[in-house]
């Protein structure tokens, strides 16, 4: 049965689930007091709904059409760069994650104050800031493309309804209704993916073994490419590393991440919901990526119902609107709509915490000014930075789809600026020769390197976490030899090997 755009039975499906996804996020605005629960939920949540949060956080809408649309027009290769998490998670597991839980923060950047000084704090808080309302406003620009697709609805006026809605529960319940959302949405993605790969392979003459045999055919299986040459757009190298610091940089300098692990009960629920987010994030990645070739065995055995020109961000979306029955569009678009405004709030939440933590509290008269009425005021403006962030985000995300595909958005403008943060946490974390005018100006030197390599060179895309990160890192380094050395007492803040990785003993000098 095929059909264009949502049926009755599709659109009510649609707004049960948005409703139902609004009310679920709302429910805990009551019990907020501070903004340290607001941003951290009196940590006390379990490993298990951390961690699934914590993939849906990273997968969104974005990974859940772009995938698809990457597996069909490039092959299986893309999928090294989320196995590369592999790599990361015994890093982020031994070193960072007790690392922060030992500092009891609020932001990750704090870290960069006590070790370096103020200027470097607030360099790395502005660049989380940028680099994460670009993503924002690709979270929210491609479920709307998605829906646009399918019914025809203008997508400025999408944009406009998932940016309201989300933030609307977002200030009203912080990172309790941002957790417990994203639970419920990683168990959405992985049942409609599947479903999605059901209704694609009856389409199929043959059915589903068809599909691999199609796409192998025409070379979209192929997972390895050893070549060395890093202008080539997807090689093993250059995703495996590329990949693991990406990775890295997410779990070990990224707020969204960071800050979730923080909301931890225990190191040891920190601890596994990190190792879950691992698994969480492969589970969802080869549906989606089987997805991908079965998409692409279907318009080869017809191609006469692909548009001629169609944008190959909009071919899952098509898919959707012309090929699923009744009911089960509205529910697969639904499904994208939640997983990302699960997303969305997750980013809103993490800004708003990186403005109010490393800005607002850290230079305004909240700081020193104590009072029956300072907690219920820094709650108050917590909820009004969430919807201002939410507000500026949106009104991005009617600019963002100037900038390519969903894929290499991703990849060439949040990811490639993500190598500088984690840079600098290695650099102050593992160096105790590291001065703050080094770190300072090898954060810099990583900023601009990772521009001009993005804009100005024939590298490709997987290579730019890399050399952000080393960069930073050497050229901080480097530098810290041409003057001074630091106090001693920054030594403090260097990472110490060999303490209790369970029970929280220091892991400082």
């Amino acid at each position: 049965m095929t059909h264009s755009g949502l049926s009755l039975a599709d659109a009510f499906v649609l707004l049960v689930y948005l409703a139902g996804t609004v009310l679920l996020g709302s429910r805990f605005a009551k019990g907020r007091t501070t903004s340290r629960s607001f941003y951290l939920a009196g940590q006390n949540l379990s490993w298990i709904p951390v961690g699934l949060s914590t993939v849906a956080a990273l997968i969104s809408g974005n990974t859940y059409l772009g995938l698809p649309s990457e597996v069909r027009s490039h092959g299986l290769a893309f999928l090294i760069l989320p196995f590369s998490i592999i790599l990361a998670i015994p890093i982020a597991t031994n070193v960072f994650l007790p690392f922060f839980r030992r500092l009891q923060v609020i932001s990750a950047y704090e870290y960069l104050e006590k070790r370096f000084d103020v200027r470097v704090r607030c360099l790395a808080s502005a660049l989380f800031v940028v680099w994460r309302l670009i993503w924002l406003a690709m979270v929210i620009y491609v479920p709307a493309l998605a829906f646009s697709t399918v019914t025809g609805m203008s997508i400025v006026v999408t944009i406009i309804l998932l940016g309201l809605l989300t933030t609307l529960y977002t200030a009203m319940g912080g990172i309790e209704a941002v957790i417990w959302t994203d639970v419920a949405q990683f168990f959405v993605m992985v049942g409609a993916a599947l479903l999605t790969i059901w209704v694609v392979g009856t389409h199929i003459t043959s059915g589903l073994p068809a599909i691999w045999q199609s796409a192998a055919e025409a070379g979209r299986t192929r997972l390895l490419n050893f070549s060395l040459d890093p202008t080539v757009r997807m090689t093993f190298w250059g995703a495996l590393v590329g990949g693991a610091f990406a990775n890295l940089a997410y779990l070990g300098a990224d707020q969204v991440i960071v800050q979730r692990y923080l909301t931890a009960k225990s190191g040891q629920d920190a601890r596994w919901s990190i190792v879950l987010s691992g698994i969480g994030t492969i589970v969802i990645v080869v549906p989606l990526a089987v997805l991908g070739l079965a998409l692409y065995a279907f318009y080869h055995e017809h191609p006469q119902l692909l548009p001629s020109g169609i944008e190959e961000d909009k071919v899952f979306p098509y898919f959707i609107a012309h090929e699923f029955p009744n009911g089960v569009a509205g529910l697969l678009i639904a499904a994208i709509f939640a997983a990302t405004m699960s997303s969305l709030s997750s980013g809103i939440n993490a800004v708003s915490a990186a403005i109010d933590i490393d800005f607002v509290q850290r230079f305004s008269i909240w700081q020193r000014k104590s009072g029956v009425n300072k907690d219920a005021r820094q709650l108050r403006f917590a909820r009004l930075l969430s919807t201002l962030i939410g507000a500026c985000a949106t009104v991005l995300a009617c600019f963002v789809g100037r900038l390519g595909t969903i894929v290499e958005i991703g990849l060439r403008f949040i990811d490639g600026f993500s190598g500088p943060l984690l840079g600098l946490f290695v650099l102050g974390m593992f160096s105790r020769r590291a001065t703050p005018e080094a770190a300072f100006l090898g954060a810099l030197l990583g900023i601009a390197t990772t521009t001009a390599v993005n804009f100005a060179s024939p590298f490709s895309f997987t290579w730019f976490p890399a050399i952000g990160c080393l960069t930073t890192l050497g050229s901080g380094y480097a530098i810290s030899w041409l003057g001074n050395p630091p106090p001693a007492s920054s030594a403090q803040w260097v990472y110490c090997r060999g303490r209790d990785r369970v029970s929280g003993d220091s892991v400082f000098s």
